[in-house]
């Protein structure tokens, strides 16, 4: 044992050597068992698999999974079928494992039928799958005998063992090469399958078993190949999109195409458009490796099969220099599915919340294909627009020179340098036309290590009750709204750490060249900072103080010259008195892009008007009803369905294939919310409590909701119009709680703020288990009364004026805790943080009012409501419009008719005139009175409202 169980060779040499005896012992001796244990190994498997005489003498099957990525239909696992005579395949795709016996009772007929043959042995392994009760049963019935390999011996079944195999090499093979995503495993698999059928060896596998001919010249490149055309069913002319050509029929001769529209899980089948047949795009570059044969199934679709990584620099001898990329003869495909890139002009935009999406419909033809924005240097400049993108990596390049970001060094072993990555967009305006293609050159932030690459990172980020508390201020004194643009802000900052970047693409440098940044690069982790830092101290010196309430909100110490700004990273928007001279100043320290008058930011349209500016998400909206096809269904009047109470409670089943993203949903209709529609702040905070496990019934109530929105995507959010409710410099706060009202332990609450419109609003649950109604309204009054101080430090600030508060509850109970130091053993537990607001009422700064339930708006941000009570508080959370017009052409006459909603109002239909879009006009038969045009389209009557 101390030689490690030589061989009995080897022993005699070694005993020559040390001049010792080798025992005269059989070898028998020296078998030990720890030998035998450690190195035996498996005995190769001589003979063959007994030769078949006519088909379906031995039928092999196997089933393969759970494959981790489920198919388009949902599925995890596929069966497949051998003929060992002709070896011929069929292949079925499962949900679950417990399907093969209702497959194998579908599929054993359709072979016979086939074959002309009936099956006499079926070959399989000892799963329970195949061997069970049931099946035995079946198996005699049918005349078949059941034969099982031995355990952990699947080289017994090589038919079938072997053959899954090739069929995910080859499907894998089919994946990559049409860039499809992983969820088309299953239509990959049943392609590989139809031409492993179909290849000839000494006759092909579907003239053996059914005489059938050869259909090679009828088959088509897998992948995207084609338009989704919508059949017309309106007066509207047919749109079309890009489509997905997937496979070839298993069993008919004349091959069909199942297409699939982008984000659609249900796939229609057509017939296939004569004369499509375009090469295969050409697979990015990708660094990730095949996994183990091994592990195959497991790692099935875990591979990155769409990895954009750029490749390595090529070596020269000359320092970098900007060059023109060369063009690729070909280019890749990015799904449509797939998220859109990263913002690449600030670290928060809203437009990455917003997805390019299609029409859906229910029919499909093949016609063609657009291709989306790159995801990489190599695509860019390989893509159909190559021209466009070229000029943008030399605009990008240009602005790199122009503020001397880096200086070339060596590369030494003290440096850790930082790599670097093209992000492409296309630019759009606010009625989402292209207005130009942007390039960004960014560091891979990801990569640097604290202490060494950054030190501090936190920068402030504006709020967007700021925004509208600015908004209102401007709507108030008539000031105009502006924006501007900082070019290459980020540029515009200094590290206050050695940074070094790797040459990047699109420049000459040999590998021994590394750059020392001199400013700041998107991707930076400190590059906001450093931005917010310089904007601010240019912003000083132009005469604008940033505020303590909101760092990002600024205004002018002049009270003669007033100036109020808000940031959003390198987005201005401003009103004031000396607007021209502001724009002049600013642009003497940084390169600005002046937008003219505000009408797009931050994902809302702003519609200016005297004396009030008007908010609206309609272009936003549509593009989630088209992403989620929701434009043609039924319209609701509530927010969520009436039973949504039941819906925690209520057992219900998990999807077994989601019909959407349902956390997407969530996300995206949050931030409508938060922008310019607080009616729907209650449905939007209860749908957030089923992000980690949404059942069937959580997807209907979030499509009721998509239901809702698309019938109410017209309203707008008025900042600024003044009535007996809203006067001028008066804050106002409505507080509510619905104890009790969402059946869970914590109790939901709501509040508003006022100030001349709606400027701020909260839904969330309560943090603590309110004991009663009185101490959840209680714990709702002290959290509203937070949000009016910081209103008020902020409007004192700005106006070195301190406005009134006032704060309104429908419970008497809450108002007299409130009031009066009341102690006893209800209110005794009470923690103290929430006798905050005692204090502010005893020295009156805020003034507690009561408020009937009816009149409380607040109540839509606590509970489902009725169809006319929901539509009375929107009306009260949004402000009362003045009509909008929907263009393009407006026919009519004057007639007064009566509002259908609001029988109190008069409707006026306008004479014939043509409108442009987004602009306020004159009305032609009441001059004081202004037309506005919301979105794009024909309509041959419109009405205003005559207040």
């Amino acid at each position: 044992m101390r030689s490690l169980n030589l061989s009995i060779s080897s022993l005699p040499i070694l005993t020559q050597a040390e001049n010792a005896v080798l025992e005269k012992e059989g070898p028998v001796q020296f078998r030990q068992a720890l030998c035998f244990s450690m190195r035996s190994r498996i005995e190769p498997f001589l003979g063959n698999f007994p030769t078949p005489t006519r088909p379906l003498k031995y039928l092999h099957v196997d089933l393969c999974g759970p494959i981790s990525t489920p198919s388009v239909s949902g599925h995890r696992y596929f069966l497949r079928a051998v003929d060992g005579f002709s070896h011929f395949v069929w292949i079925r795709f499962l949900a679950f494992k417990s399907d093969v016996n209702k497959t194998l009772r579908e599929l054993f007929p359709k072979i016979k039928n086939e074959a002309k043959s009936t099956i006499v042995n079926l070959v399989s392994d000892n799963g329970t799958e195949f061997k069970n009760k049931d099946l035995s049963a079946y198996y005699t019935s049918k005349g078949m005998n059941h034969l099982t390999t031995a355990p952990y011996t699947p080289e017994e079944n090589p038919f079938a063992e072997r053959g899954n195999w090739t069929t995910v090499a080859k499907l894998r093979c089919l994946l990559n090469d049409s860039n499809l995503p992983p969820c088309f495993w299953a239509e990959a698999a049943q392609t590989a399958v139809y031409l492993e059928n179909i290849t000839p060896c000494q006759k092909g596998n579907w003239e053996i078993v059914g005489q059938w001919e050869s259909f090679w010249a009828m088959g088509r490149v897998t992948g995207p190949t084609g338009y989704w055309m919508q059949r017309q069913v309106t007066s509207r002319p047919p749109t079309t999109l890009n489509l997905t050509t997937m496979s070839f029929h298993p069993i008919l001769p004349m091959i069909l195409t199942k297409t699939f529209p982008p984000q659609r899980q249900k796939p229609s089948v057509q017939q296939p458009h004569p004369g499509i047949n375009p090469s295969p795009p050409t697979p990015a570059p990708s660094d990730s490796k095949s996994s183990d044969d091994d592990h195959l199934f497991k790692e099935l679709l875990t591979d990155n099969q769409l990895s954009r990584d750029q490749p390595a620099v090529p070596p020269t001898s000359s320092p970098p220099t900007a060059g023109v990329p060369a063009p690729s003869k070909h280019y890749s495909w990015v799904p449509a599915d797939l998220p859109a890139p990263k913002n690449i002009s600030s670290n928060i935009d809203t437009s990455n919340i917003i997805s390019g999406s299609c029409r859906s419909g229910h029919s499909a033809n093949a016609v063609g294909y657009m291709k989306e924005e790159p995801w990489s240097y190599n695509e860019a400049v390989g893509s159909i627009h190559r021209d466009d993108w070229t000029k943008a990596i030399e605009s990008e390049l240009g602005n790199m020179d122009k503020h001397q970001v880096w200086t070339p060094v060596p590369l030494t072993k003290d440096i850790h340098p930082l790599l670097t990555t093209w992000v492409f967009r296309r630019k759009t305006d606010q009625d989402g036309n292209l207005t130009k293609f942007k390039a960004r050159l960014c560091v891979r932030g990801f990569l640097q290590k604290e202490g060494r690459d950054y030190s501090n990172v936190f920068s402030p980020t504006g709020r967007l009750t700021s925004l509208r508390i600015l908004l209102t201020l401007c709507a108030l004194n008539n000031f105009e709204v502006h924006q501007m643009d900082v070019k290459c802000a980020f540029l515009n900052g200094k590290p206050d750490e050695l940074l070094y970047i790797r040459v990047p693409q699109g420049l000459n440098g040999d590998q021994d060249t590394v750059l020392k940044l001199n400013k700041l690069l998107y991707g930076l982790k400190q590059s906001p900072r450093c931005w917010h830092h310089a904007l601010t101290a240019a912003l000083k010196e132009i005469g604008l103080t940033p505020c303590h309430s909101d760092p990002c909100l600024y205004f002018s110490s002049d009270e003669s010259k007033p100036m109020f700004l808000y940031a959003h990273v390198d987005d201005l928007i401003f009103g004031g008195t000396w607007t021209p001279e502001f724009k002049t100043k600013i642009s003497s320290h940084f390169d600005m892009e002046d937008l003219g008058l505000a009408k797009y930011a931050l994902g809302s349209r702003i519609i200016q008007d005297k004396g009030s500016i008007k908010l609206i998400q309609d272009k936003y909206i549509d593009s989630i009803l088209t992403e989620f096809h929701v434009h043609n269904d039924r319209d609701t009047a509530i927010p969520l369905p009436n039973n949504y109470n039941a819906l925690k409670f209520t057992p219900s089943n998990t999807p077994g294939q989601p019909p959407f993203n349902y956390r997407r949903v969530v996300g995206l209709l949050q931030y409508v919310v938060q922008c310019t529609r607080p009616d729907l702040a209650f449905a939007v905070s209860f749908l957030s409590q089923f992000l980690e496990d949404p059942k069937v019934s959580h997807y209907q109530a979030a499509h009721h909701t998509l239901r809702y929105l698309s019938h109410t995507k017209s309203k707008v959010l008025i900042l600024g119009q003044n009535d007996l409710d809203r006067k001028i410099h008066k804050l106002v706060g409505y507080s509510d709680s619905d104890w009790n009202g969402s059946k869970g332990w914590n109790s939901y609450a709501g509040s508003v703020i006022y100030y001349n419109g709606t400027i701020g609003w909260r839904s969330h649950k309560q943090d603590v288990v309110a004991l009663s109604s009185a101490e959840g309204e209680y714990v709702a009054l002290t959290k509203c009364n937070q949000d009016l101080l910081w209103a008020a430090n902020l409007l004192e600030e700005i106006t070195q004026v301190k406005p009134s508060l006032t704060l309104y509850t429908d419970d008497q109970s809450s108002m007299q805790i409130a009031k009066n130091p009341i102690y006893h053993h209800g209110t005794r537990h009470m923690n103290f943080r929430y006798h905050f607001i005692q204090d502010h009422i005893e020295s009156k700064t805020i003034d507690l009012k009561y408020i009937p339930s009816t009149s409380l708006q607040t109540n839509l941000l606590t509970k489902n409501l009725t169809g006319s009570k929901t539509a009375e508080h929107t009306t009260r959370l949004l402000g009362k419009s003045t009509g909008f017009i929907k263009e393009m052409k407006i026919e009519g006459v004057c007639l007064p008719l009566p509002c259908p909603t609001e029988p109190q109002r008069t409707l006026l239909t306008v004479a014939p005139v043509t409108v442009t879009k987004g602009l306020p006009l004159p009305c032609p038969t009441e001059p004081q009175r202004t037309l506005l045009t919301v979105a794009p389209m024909t309509v041959t009557k419109a009405y205003l409202p005559i207040l």
